[in-house]
């Protein structure tokens, strides 16, 4: 039986009409800034590379890191039987998760000839997230408190990064610190790769919403609730289950400020203009 029916149907309506004005007002947002900024980018492989395909349900999701990606994409593999309903693989790691998640993307061969069809008509999802929240999330899970085996060279990897960008050291220190850091992201080009950067890249640039019109866009600080809203709205609720709590907080929201604090004026001036899009776009406040 779905979710859903299984609650009062006063609960049942204000969880729908609650994620649903929400999406509405974030979305209408997202078309005045784009229209005001006269922005219609161009959808690029970046792009498709962060978008999940359920081509049977004719569904459309652009995962972003750092906003509950590793959940929703375990969800995704229910949704097109790489897993069974209702399960949450304890074998799988993070890792085995994405790298699994990769047969569904949208830069699939198999999709070359028709991806632009499927943008048109399939039904299209995104979650967002505050951007320095987001930032600290990605620093605090990829540098500070490296558990997974896929980054353990990330340390060695962002300190020769910060020398080749800015001919300096770091004081000999194994991890680079956080101004540190949001110095380096901040100075990264839109065009210029970097390992890991899509956790930390602005959401314009990896969902493109100029460019691509989503149907509904959830919060993280909704998770929960927009969550439940989606898997009914797409029909997959009684198929998959609830929507799982993540298995991996890194209590950035509790803690920003703390990493702030670290951040001198002209640090937090780069930063607001780095992500200044996904600020406007999204209705969060500039730090």
């Amino acid at each position: 039986m779905p979710l859903l029916l299984l609650l009062p149907p006063l609960t049942i309506f204000l969880i729908w009409d609650r994620a649903a004005v929400r999406s509405e007002e974030l979305r209408g947002r997202v078309r005045e800034v784009c229209m005001s900024l006269n922005l219609s980018s161009t959808v690029t492989s970046l792009n498709l590379q962060h978008i999940l395909v359920d081509d049977t349900r004719r569904i459309l999701y652009c995962s972003v890191q750092k906003v509950a990606s590793t959940t929703w994409k375990q969800v995704w593999m229910r949704m097109v039987g790489a897993t069974p309903p209702h399960s949450t693989p304890p074998h799988y790691s993070r890792f085995g998760i994405h790298m699994q998640a990769q047969e569904h993307l949208l830069i699939q061969p198999a999709f070359e000839d028709v991806w632009g069809d499927m943008l048109n008509t399939y039904k299209k999802f995104l979650f967002v997230r505050h951007p320095f929240q987001r930032v600290v999330a990605a620093y605090r899970d990829k540098i500070e408190n490296v558990t997974d085996v896929e980054d353990a060279t990330v340390h060695q990897y962002l300190r020769n990064m910060y020398r080749e960008k800015f001919g300096e050291e770091n004081g000999g220190k194994r991890n680079i610190s956080f101004p540190e850091f949001i110095r380096l992201i901040t100075a990264q080009d839109e065009d210029q790769v970097l390992l890991w950067d899509s956790h930390w890249k602005p959401i314009h640039q990896l969902c493109n919403p100029c460019g691509i019109e989503y149907d509904f866009i959830g919060e993280f600080d909704n998770l929960e609730r927009d969550s439940k809203y989606v898997l009914e709205w797409l029909g997959v609720g009684e198929e998959v289950g609830a929507f799982p709590a993540p298995t991996k907080s890194t209590h950035a929201a509790d803690l920003s400020t703390n990493y702030l604090n670290q951040l001198s004026t002209t640090l937090r001036l780069s930063f607001a203009n780095k992500y200044l899009l996904d600020y406007i776009s999204f209705g969060y406040d500039l730090i």
